[in-house]
C-alpha cells in the first residue's frame, strides 16, 4: 500500500485565515451590540417588558413613571370569574402611586445582563414597591359586590355519610364546591391586583367558598363508621322476655343517619322515628283480660330504643307495659252460665255475659244499704220489664205510720231515673243513679249508703246495658 502526503496550497491557507478574521469580526460586533445594550437597558426597558399590564418597551425609568401618573386616575382591575363581573378603580379604593418609586423598582427587576432573553421571553412584572390604597374601602367595595352575586350563586357542598340500599350501609358523599365567593380570598386577591396595578383579577378555586366538611374529615369518617356498626347489629325487642320485633338493618338504617352541628359531626339516632315506629307497630303490646288493662309504654321504649342504637353493639330491650287499670275477679262459674247478668255483691261488680261466656258489658254497681236491711235480694231472676224516664218511689227511711195511719206525701222519695230494668216485680231493678258521685260507685258504699234494693249504676253503663239487654234475660244475684 503506498501512503500519499499531502501539503496545504497556498491558496488554501489565504482562505482559512479570511474565515479567522470574519469570525473574530463577528464575534467582536455580538459582544459590542451585546455591551451596548447591557448599558442602555441598566437605565430602560428592553423591548417586550410589561409592568404591571402596561407596555414598557425602551422605556426608560423616569418615561415609566411618568406614564404610571398619567394612567393612575382612571386605572381600574376588572374581577371575572365563575359568573361574577365587577370592577374596582383608583378612585373607589383611593388608590396612589409612589410613580418614581415604582418605576425604579420594575427596572431593577431586570438584569441587564439578560436582556437579549427578556426581550426574547417578552418577560412581564409586577412591582408592588410605592402603590397603596385604602383597604377599609377595599373590603367594603368587595364585600357588597360578593354579597349581591352570592344571593344567587351555587353554595358549596358539604361531605356527608347517607345510606346506601344497595349497598346495605353508609357510604360518604364527597363534598363539592359551588359558585359563592369567599369574600376574605376575593379581597386578598383583587388587592394583590392593585399592588401589581394590574387592569385584571382573574378568580380561580382559590377564591370558592370551601366546603367546612371534606370527604376526609376524620369525625365524619368515624361516625359513617359508627353507624355502619349500629346497623349491622339488630336489637331484639321482648315481651316477658320473648321476642315481638326486631330492628334490622333495613329498619335501623331509617332510624340512624349521620349530622353535623357545631359540636362537629356524629352518628344521630332519631327518637322521633324511633316513636313513630313503635306507634304504629307495637300496639298489639296494649291490651286486657277480664280483670286487668294494659298500656305499652311507648315514649319510655322509644327512650329505651335509642339509648341501646347508640351504644351500637346490638342486644335486647324489653318493652315496658304499665298496668293501667283493674277490675274485680269474676265470679266464679260465671263464663259456664249462658247469657245472663252476673252481679256479685261482695265485689259490687256486675258483668252481661253472652251465650259463649264472652263478656259483653261491665260495671261497678251500689247495691242495697245493709245497715239500713235494704240488702239486694239474692238468686235467679229474669229482666221483665224495660222502661225509660221513671220515677221510682217508696217510703223514706225512718218514716215509722202507726196502726192505720196513711202516709203522707213527704213521707215517699221519688227518684227520676233514665233506665229502668227490673228483675223482681216491679220493686227492684237495674237502673241510673245520676245523684250518685263516681266516686260510689263500687267498694264498700252499699253498707252505709246503698240503695233501697235496686243495683245503681253509672248513667253511661246503665245506657250501654240498656241497649244491650232484652226482657227474659237471666240475671243472677249472689255474694
Amino acid at each position: 500500500m503506498a501512503l500519499h502526503m499531502y501539503a496545504d496550497s497556498p491558496e488554501r491557507g489565504a482562505n482559512r485565515k479570511r474565515l479567522g478574521i470574519a469570525i473574530g469580526g463577528a464575534v467582536a460586533a455580538v459582544a459590542l451590540v451585546y455591551g451596548i445594550g447591557v448599558g442602555y437597558f441598566s437605565s430602560h426597558f428592553v423591548p417586550g417588558a410589561t409592568v404591571g399590564g402596561v407596555n414598557a418597551s425602551w422605556l426608560s425609568a423616569e418615561q415609566l413613571a411618568a406614564l404610571v401618573d398619567q394612567e393612575v386616575p382612571s386605572y381600574s382591575t376588572r374581577v371575572v370569574g365563575f359568573g361574577a363581573d365587577f370592577t374596582i378603580s383608583a378612585p373607589d379604593v383611593a388608590l396612589t402611586v409612589d410613580s418614581t418609586s415604582y418605576a425604579n423598582e420594575a427596572l431593577a427587576l431586570y438584569d441587564a445582563r439578560l436582556w437579549p432573553f427578556d426581550a426574547m421571553a417578552r418577560r412581564a412584572v409586577n412591582p408592588e414597591l410605592g402603590v397603596s390604597f385604602d383597604e377599609g374601602l377595599l373590603d367594603e367595595c368587595v364585600a357588597q359586590e360578593v354579597a349581591a352575586f352570592n344571593e344567587t350563586a351555587e353554595p358549596p357542598t358539604n361531605a356527608t355519610a347517607t345510606y346506601d340500599t344497595e349497598q346495605g350501609a353508609f357510604v360518604i358523599v364527597p363534598d363539592a364546591l359551588g359558585t359563592q365567593l369567599d369574600t376574605a380570598a376575593v379581597q386578598q386577591a383583587v388587592s394583590q391586583s392593585l399592588l401589581e396595578l394590574r387592569g385584571a383579577t382573574a378568580l380561580t378555586n382559590d377564591q370558592l367558598l370551601q366546603p367546612t366538611i371534606t370527604k376526609d374529615d376524620e369525625q365524619l369518617q368515624e361516625a359513617t363508621a359508627y353507624a355502619n356498626q349500629a346497623i349491622s347489629n339488630p336489637i331484639v325487642i321482648t315481651r316477658d322476655g320473648s321476642e315481638v320485633a326486631t330492628a334490622d338493618k333495613d329498619l335501623l338504617s331509617d332510624w340512624v343517619s349521620v349530622d353535623s352541628d357545631d359540636t362537629g359531626t356524629h352518628m344521630v339516632v332519631s327518637r322521633g322515628n324511633i316513636g313513630n315506629w313503635v306507634g304504629e307497630n307495637l300496639g298489639g303490646l296494649s291490651g286486657s283480660d277480664e280483670v286487668h288493662d294494659w298500656q305499652l309504654d311507648n315514649a319510655a321504649l322509644a327512650t329505651d330504643l335509642t339509648a341501646q342504637v347508640l351504644e351500637a353493639n346490638g342486644g335486647t330491650v324489653e318493652a315496658p307495659v304499665n298496668l293501667t287499670q283493674t277490675r274485680p275477679e269474676e265470679s266464679e262459674g260465671a263464663r259456664e252460665r249462658g247469657r245472663h247478668i252476673d252481679v256479685n255483691l261482695t265485689t259490687q261488680y256486675a258483668r252481661l255475659y253472652d251465650e259463649n261466656g264472652n263478656v259483653l258489658w261491665r260495671s261497678y254497681i251500689v247495691s242495697g244499704n245493709t245497715a239500713m236491711g235494704h240488702g239486694t235480694p239474692t238468686g235467679e231472676f229474669e229482666i221483665n220489664s224495660m222502661e225509660t224516664g221513671v220515677v221510682l218511689s217508696g217510703l223514706n227511711d225512718g218514716v215509722v205510720l202507726e196502726e192505720g195511719e196513711e202516709p203522707k206525701p213527704e213521707d215517699y222519695y221519688n227518684s227520676y231515673v233514665n233506665y229502668w230494668m227490673c228483675f223482681i216485680g216491679n220493686d227492684y231493678g237495674l237502673h241510673d243513679a245520676t245523684w250518685r258521685w263516681d266516686s260510689e260507685f263500687g267498694g264498700d258504699t252499699y253498707t252505709y249508703n246503698g240503695s233501697h234494693g235496686c243495683i245503681n249504676l253509672p248513667y253511661e253503663q246503665a245506657e250501654q246495658l240498656f241497649n244491650l239487654v232484652h226482657v227474659g234475660d237471666k240475671v243472677v244475684v249472689h255474694w
